[in-house]
């Protein structure tokens, strides 16, 4: 059992939207939502150091990878800013990607 002074693990939350039209709906804050009580429940201490969000970025053929925040999430934790141990907090796989397995 880890003991009360142990720092707590860091999480990241990535909101994601393909179209600018889903910004007027509920998406943002259901997934924002969705991560933070993932972290309460689980323990986690969402970060806020660092924002990742793509609104009205597709998934489909990587962009949120290859010029969105996910790609920069990923340079973080290549760089060693976001600690290995860390998670990303995500409403379900398709946020993150719409490529086939």
């Amino acid at each position: 059992m880890p003991n009360d002074t142990s720092p707590r693990p860091r999480a990241y939350s990535y909101v994601r939207f393909s179209t600018p039209e889903q910004m007027r709906g509920d998406s943002f804050r259901r997934q924002l939502q969705a991560a933070e009580r993932y972290a309460l429940t689980n323990g986690l201490v969402i970060d806020t150091k660092f924002t990742f969000h793509d609104l009205g970025v597709s998934a489909f053929r990587g962009m949120n990878k290859s010029v969105g925040m996910l790609g920069e999430f990923l340079s973080y934790v290549r760089s060693g800013d976001i600690a290995a141990g860390s998670y990303l907090l995500v409403e379900n796989l398709d946020r993150v990607s719409r490529a086939n397995v």
